[in-house]
């Protein structure tokens, strides 16, 4: 007799159990159905095109003397051979402006060796 009992007792639990789980089942589905519903329902948003790319502006290159542009490009070799970063080297050999094709590359060298290492 108290096997039944207890046997009775698992059977109600585990049907509880599956009562409850359809209870959430339903309750998922009705969700769902109410969610495919509400989108089914809200106007569509009009297809925006997308931006295109925005026209590029040609620059021309800088008005140089050739031999400026020589002596820039030479200088800046060297001091990014030597290890400094591009950025900061071509920041240096910009603001010397004429000065890169009228003095001698060793003092420039020196003086930019001076300024990046600061």
């Amino acid at each position: 007799m108290k096997r039944a009992v207890v046997k009775l007792v698992v059977a109600l639990l585990a049907l509880l159990t599956a009562a409850v789980d359809l209870a959430a089942a339903l309750v998922r589905l009705g969700a769902a159905l109410v969610l495919r519903a509400a989108c089914a329902a809200r106007p569509r948003a009009a297809a925006v095109p997308p931006r295109g790319r925005p026209p590029l502006r040609v620059v021309p290159p800088p008005d140089l003397d050739p031999g400026l542009e020589a002596a820039r490009a030479r200088l800046t070799a060297a001091l990014t051979g030597m290890g400094w970063p591009g950025a900061r080297v071509r920041a240096f050999v910009d603001g010397l402006g004429e000065r890169a094709a009228r003095e001698p590359i060793e003092r420039l060298i020196r003086e930019g060796l001076a300024e990046l290492a600061a």
